[in-house]
Order: structure tokens, then sequence, then C-alpha cells
């Protein structure tokens, strides 16, 4: 059974991407695939890299926002 993206897309980034995708894979790669085949690469691509760059993005967060209440501690009177 396939599984979807854990991103998703909409038509229009989706579109966007998968035509970007093409072109990458021709100018560096040399290979010339069509827009379904983009599209599966797109999707496979979001569904192996969605949970790594989500999970980074949470921990740069929550340190942003540690530092933050640190900052709030130091706030405190004598």
């Amino acid at each position: 059974m396939k599984q979807k993206a854990v991103i998703e897309f909409t038509k229009e980034q989706q579109e966007s991407l998968a035509a970007q995708l093409q072109l990458f894979l021709a100018d560096e790669l040399d290979l010339h695939t069509g827009n379904m085949d983009a599209r599966r690469l797109l999707d496979f691509a979001a569904q192996m890299l969605g949970p790594i760059c989500y999970n980074k993005a949470i921990e740069d967060a929550s340190a942003f926002m540690f530092d933050k209440v640190d900052d709030l501690f130091a706030l405190l009177k004598d």
C-alpha cells in the first residue's frame, strides 16, 4: 500500500516543484523525466524528508523559546 506524503502541497506548489525538479534532473543529472515521475519523486522526498525537517524546526523553535524564557528570568528584581 502506498503511503501518503507527510507534507501536503497545494496544486500550484506541486506543479511548480515538479517542474523545478524536472529542470534540476535534466540540468544536473542529464535525466529527463515526465511530470508524473517528477511528482512521484517529489512525494517520495516529502515523505522521507518531511518528518526530519519538521522535527528540526520544532527543535530550533524550542531552543529559541527557551532562550527567551531565560531572558525573562534576567528581568527579575532582587
